[in-house]
């Protein structure tokens, strides 16, 4: 984890299983109750059913509390989720008379957590190839408190990026054979 703790990602390739190294990752962020815990997704990228909008959707319900975000367009919400995690505008911006930022967010309740580890399986999934997905993957992967793990099963999957994307994910390639 101290490649993630200096902005890099991880994109795990190679023969075989990756599951294990990432359930290892995912169980040792589970266990760290330092400032470099956080909160896990796993997504399973090898669905058909699985999408970016999925994944973005359940960041702003499950994560962020049922944080509100007006766009539409993926990789609009995937910017705001991005602004969520961002070192200055996590907590929003507090009204002196109350505890409601102006967000809207209640900070009376639980508050969301500061990091977010996203553990994805087959970032070359079929349904995640297409430009607005890897766009949005992009900007979230881009922010210092998300950690975006992935997996990939095929040798030529560094083409799917051109080069905004790849400085956006920040790979450090990682060979689990």
């Amino acid at each position: 984890c101290f490649q993630l703790r200096h902005g890099f990602n991880l994109l795990l390739n190679g023969y075989g299983s990756k599951r294990p190294v990432l359930d290892a990752i995912g169980y040792y962020v589970n266990t760290t109750n330092n400032e470099h815990g956080g909160a896990i997704l796993t997504v399973n990228g090898y669905s058909p059913s699985c999408s970016v909008r999925e994944i973005v959707n359940t960041i702003l319900m499950k994560v962020l509390l049922g944080r509100r975000c007006s766009a539409t367009n993926v990789v609009e919400r995937a910017q705001f989720v991005a602004q969520q995690f961002s070192g200055s505008s996590n907590s929003g911006s507090r009204d002196s008379s109350s505890n409601t930022t102006q967000d809207g967010y209640d900070g009376s309740r639980l508050r969301p957590p500061t990091r977010l580890y996203i553990l994805l399986h087959n970032i070359d999934g079929p349904s995640l190839r297409s430009e607005d997905s890897q766009q949005a993957l992009s900007y979230l992967a881009s922010t210092q408190r998300i950690h975006l793990i992935a997996t990939t099963d095929h040798l030529n999957t560094m083409f799917l990026w051109h080069q905004r994307l790849m400085h956006r994910f920040n790979w450090l390639w990682t060979n689990t054979t």
